[in-house]
């Protein structure tokens, strides 16, 4: 394992690195994690970022190259309304600026669009925050070299990016 590998900064996922493969997965990985579909495992109720959710950890060829985690949208039996999901949402992404700083692509909630999306393009990784608006809440962490829709990614942020400075 090399070190660069290690991206994350979070306590739940320390563990873990890009390209682990299967094996090493189950024998560092410190929470519940369940096979579901191959060469995929998951953890319900993930806790993360002071929320639960359900992370799903993807492996291919070379080893893990996503993780997904998706929140729930309520505490205990009561759904959390739009404002309780923009208020959460709030702490996670300055949790999350401490973390890895600023993001790259920041589009914000407004009322026109009614969502948002923020992404990190670090030395190994792609964070995307994203909410949009009604079902989709989480973060997702994507290894740039192993996850084979990295590549189209950083070209739609490069595009984003450029587009913005044409303004």
């Amino acid at each position: 394992m090399r070190e660069s590998n290690k991206p994350f900064k979070e306590e739940a996922l320390s563990s873990l690195w890009w390209g682990m493969s299967i094996k090493s997965f189950k024998s560092h990985y410190k929470g519940r994690a369940y096979k579901g579909a191959p060469k995929y495992f998951q953890h319900l109720y993930f806790p993360f970022h002071g929320h639960r959710g359900h992370a799903g950890f993807g492996f291919g060829k070379k080893g893990l190259y996503i993780i997904a985690i998706s929140f729930v949208f309520r505490i205990e039996s009561i759904y959390l309304t739009q404002g309780d999901i923009l208020n959460k949402s709030e702490t996670i992404l300055k949790e999350l600026i401490l973390r890895y700083g600023e993001p790259t692509v920041n589009a914000p909630w407004n009322d026109e669009i009614r969502k948002f999306n923020y992404i990190w393009v670090l030395k190994n990784t792609i964070i995307q925050f994203p909410w949009d608006g009604l079902n989709a809440w989480g973060i997702q962490f994507r290894s740039i070299e192993l996850d084979p829709e990295a590549k189209g990614i950083i070209m739609e942020i490069k595009e984003i990016l450029n587009n913005e400075k044409k303004m």
